[in-house]
């Protein structure tokens, strides 16, 4: 259904600014731009065309199909003239204008990093890729799923649309991954293009498993959340015996109440990743040496994801479902306003 109210911009804006919608995946609840599912539905229509995404729309008519979208409704009629290339470029265009690109810099970087080590088997990658990609901002983080799931979802009628995950990674990477300098145009290297199209290739194939925890990530971080408490419940005794000489209700069984307990579960596992990066950016302070920084961090997100011997198995968490996920997942299919939240670099300027 279209909006007949103005909209917001969607073109130049940050994610966490835009009107977004709860949308069910596989079974997988994520909340997306409005102008995200409008796009992927128009495509999908026409799923079997030759040259998706490699073909380019006419540009006059993607500059009209953007200036419907900044000044009418999130979702517009496509007039007879418009193909569904002129839709797949619109989303090229959408990616590049981001303010923040959807995975963001200092997570490039790691990426990159991981990328270019040739110690690494390809399965270890993909390990280390996914555990990256879940410390993306929770908006990025379900934006990239739907996204990746949608690209697979191509790869699927490559017979006819002959797009398979490396041709739509040469095409689509490039904004997934989009690599700049502050103040500058977004130019990549030949050897930079071709690392982030491999990458992106790699996440498109593995596209169902980006989002979900495995077993030994779960539950590290589950035995950093315990130890929290514990900690919690000894320095609050502590400070309130001595400055107040009460009881103020901790040692009562508030902080280890299950309820509590539950509320702080959904982020217990992004804490341990941020957790991290955190400690490998403070030695950076004294060590200039970045590279050696980032292969620590690597080490470890591998050792993490490889530490059980039987095959990792992958869970998400849905409303009552038992289930290990960093994303929040909502029942509601109404649309929502996303209010201006954490800058997606954590902090982080562009890399330049």
């Amino acid at each position: 259904q279209q909006q007949q109210q103005q909209g917001p911009r969607v073109f130049n804006v940050p994610l966490h600014q835009m009107d977004t919608i709860s949308v069910k995946v596989e079974n997988v609840d994520l909340t997306v731009p409005i102008f995200l599912r409008w796009c992927f539905d128009c495509i999908r229509r026409s799923i079997k065309h030759e040259g998706l995404f490699r073909k380019s729309g006419g540009s006059q008519r993607v500059k009209e199909l953007m200036a419907r979208i900044e000044d009418g409704p999130l979702t517009p009629s496509l007039s007879p003239s418009n193909t569904v290339f002129d839709v797949c470029s619109l989303f090229k265009e959408f990616l590049r204008r981001l303010t923040y690109p959807l995975i963001t810099y200092p997570l490039q970087d790691l990426l990159l990093d991981c990328f270019s080590m040739r110690s690494l088997s390809s399965d270890k990658k993909v390990e280390i890729y996914l555990n990256i990609l879940l410390l993306l901002p929770d908006k990025h983080l379900h934006a990239l799923i739907y996204i990746l799931r949608f690209l697979h979802e191509i790869t699927l009628n490559e017979r006819d649309n002959k797009m398979n995950a490396k041709n739509l990674a040469i095409c689509v990477g490039p904004g997934i991954m989009r690599t700049a300098v502050e103040g500058k145009a977004s130019v990549m290297t030949e050897q930079c293009a071709t690392s982030v199209s491999d990458i992106v290739e790699v996440l498109i194939i593995n596209a169902a498993k980006l989002g979900y925890v495995a077993d030994s990530v779960y539950e590290r971080s589950q035995m950093l959340l315990e130890m929290r408490q514990k900690e919690a419940v000894v320095n609050a005794d502590e400070s309130f015996a001595i400055e107040n000489g009460i009881d103020n209700g901790i040692s009562n069984g508030k902080i280890n109440d299950p309820a509590n307990a539950k509320k702080r579960r959904s982020g217990s596992v992004k804490e341990f990743l941020v957790h991290m990066t955190n400690r490998l950016r403070r030695r950076s302070g004294s060590n200039n040496d970045s590279r050696d920084q980032t292969n620590a961090f690597l080490d470890q997100s591998g050792k993490l994801s490889s530490s059980h011997t039987r095959e990792h198995r992958y869970h998400y968490q849905q409303n009552s479902i038992s289930g290990h996920c960093l994303s929040s997942s909502s029942s509601s299919t109404t649309t929502t306003k996303r209010k201006s939240s954490d800058d997606p670099n954590g902090g982080n300027s562009k890399r330049g």
